[in-house]
């Protein structure tokens, strides 16, 4: 049967070594127009196979999760089946798509057995070696409400939403032949205001849209920012927003 499970949250153990120096920089603000540029990537190739975040996956057409961490921005159909490993780590799926995007994702098969101490998760933005984007101080959620865990063998009815262009699917599946799969559709985001860039140089506009709430920026990689524009502590009728 189904059921959530009361084991504590999943984090994909990331050696901490491998952690990328992440870049966030946010202020509360009215608009910003901001230029990004990806600094240049060292030639070593060692340095290259010890990025805790990799590069985006390949286009594939059944989406079959093989890594333990995986990045993409592909839509679609994803699944997973577990091979049985010994000591099986927490692993993790990271979404990511447009700034002006939202992520949706439904499960529409589970077969994850809480007695073994599996466990999925939704979880709304990114959490890697215990850093969140968007930050604790930056989303409008509490983060106990952005984590969404379950398991067993019903999959959860409910359509999972992300507030910004980022999300995560964290699980860890001990029993051999045993998986999940869901499907992955990107929405346009009205609103957006927390932004995860991944090294792409290009110029960004930030905006809380007349609300009370910081608006963030953050880079995976390290990034030069240039601020084009700004404007900070002004208030805006309607019709100019």
């Amino acid at each position: 049967g189904g059921g959530k499970s009361a084991t504590p949250r999943l984090c994909p153990s990331l050696p901490r070594r491998a952690s990328p120096d992440m870049l966030l920089w946010w202020i509360p603000l009215v608009a910003a127009a901001v230029g990004v540029a990806a600094l240049p990537q060292p030639q070593n190739t060692q340095m290259r196979k010890t990025r805790a975040v990799p590069v985006r996956a390949k286009r594939s057409i059944e989406h079959i999760v093989q890594d333990c961490v995986m990045v993409t921005s592909e839509d679609g159909h994803f699944y997973y089946k577990a091979t049985g490993a010994p000591d099986t780590p927490a692993c993790g799926i990271f979404l990511i798509t447009d700034p002006d995007k939202m992520v949706e994702v439904y499960f529409d098969y589970l077969d994850v057995p809480c007695n073994t101490g599996g466990l999925v998760s939704f979880v709304d933005g990114w959490e890697m070696n215990g850093q969140f984007f968007p930050s604790v101080e930056d989303h409008p959620k509490p983060l106990a409400q952005r984590f969404q865990e379950f398991c067993g063998s019903r999959q959860p009815k409910q359509v999972f939403l992300s507030t910004q262009n980022a999300a995560l699917i964290q699980y860890r599946v001990p029993k051999r032949g045993r998986g999940f799969s869901f499907h992955v559709r990107y929405i346009r985001n009205p609103t957006p205001c927390n932004i995860l860039i991944e090294g792409t140089s290009d110029v960004y506009t930030l905006r809380n849209y007349g609300k009370h709430v910081n608006c963030s920026l953050t880079a995976v990689y390290p990034a030069q920012v240039r601020v084009l524009q700004l404007g900070v502590g002004m208030t805006f009728s309607k019709r100019d927003m």
